[in-house]
């Protein structure tokens, strides 16, 4: 559901208190990427605090992966460093269930399924740096025609955390060749939204052997002047939890990103 006050443009352009305080109300039900675009968008994940411990360790050790922006105090529905007055329950437009591995339902309030012991954790997305690398000049294609980004399980390990472990997921974007280094250069500098690329070119050094196959999303085909570009993404994290059977596991669903108040090119400076 779209309100119809707001068309693209103007999503493009809101603050992300406002289209927060739009989700909260139910006037926004669309996945988040064209939304608050200069703002960085994270991936949510939460657990009971039994399993934060080995998760926190995880994303540790994984953090090109793994980037935390924030995790909130158990049992608070508030990321209230990166987004002060949010609402976790209540500020994604759609939210994915899982108990014991296996995905139970989906919900646009986690109000009936909040607990007190539940941590909350948000990861970088590297959907946050897409305006970016546009403002600086670099086409992104799937972008510009509507299509959200394919991911691959790589055959690149993880290091584990207790029972958790997974291989590596990564995004894949097509990049025009003459962007390549322009687009190495910016995301090097913006870490805790995954950085510089973990790869670049044929995928079957990776595992990958059909970028028609996504493991997750749709299939992004190439022209001839580009060139696959592989990124680590979040959802490693939330593959490791599936595969440990995770008794309870909260993410957003697929393109449902939360939107925090942070710039994306001022991350460097909120962490230092």
């Amino acid at each position: 559901m779209l309100d119809n006050n707001y068309n693209s443009e103007v999503l493009q352009q809101l603050l992300p208190q406002k289209v927060r305080e739009l989700i909260r109300e139910g006037r926004l039900r669309e996945p988040t990427a064209k939304m608050a675009t200069r703002y960085t968008k994270g991936t949510l994940i939460v657990i009971p605090k039994s399993e934060a411990y080995d998760f926190l360790v995880y994303t540790q050790r994984n953090s090109k992966a793994c980037p935390v922006l924030e995790v909130s105090d158990a049992g608070s529905k508030e990321f209230r460093l990166t987004a002060p007055g949010s609402d976790i329950t209540r500020d994604i437009s759609r939210y994915s269930i899982y108990e014991r591995g296996e995905l139970v339902g989906e919900a646009d309030s986690l109000e009936r399924y909040w607990r007190p012991d539940l941590v909350s954790f948000l990861l970088g997305c590297s959907r946050s740096f897409e305006a970016v690398l546009q403002f600086a000049g670099v086409q992104l294609r799937h972008v510009d025609d509507g299509y959200d980004i394919p991911l691959f399980i790589t055959n690149i390990k993880t290091i584990p955390s207790g029972h958790l472990s997974s291989p590596l997921v990564v995004s894949m974007r097509p990049i025009k060749r003459q962007d390549l280094m322009k687009t190495m250069k910016i995301t090097s500098l913006l870490e805790d939204i995954h950085g510089a690329p973990i790869h670049i070119g044929d995928p079957e050094l990776i595992g990958i052997k059909d970028l028609r196959a996504p493991d997750f999303g749709a299939p992004l085909l190439l022209a001839e002047d580009e060139v696959p570009v592989f990124w680590a993404s979040s959802i490693t994290a939330k593959l490791a939890l599936i595969r440990n059977r995770s008794e309870f596991l909260i993410t957003q669903a697929p393109g449902h990103d939360f939107i925090t108040d942070i710039l994306s090119a001022d991350l460097s400076s909120l962490m230092e």
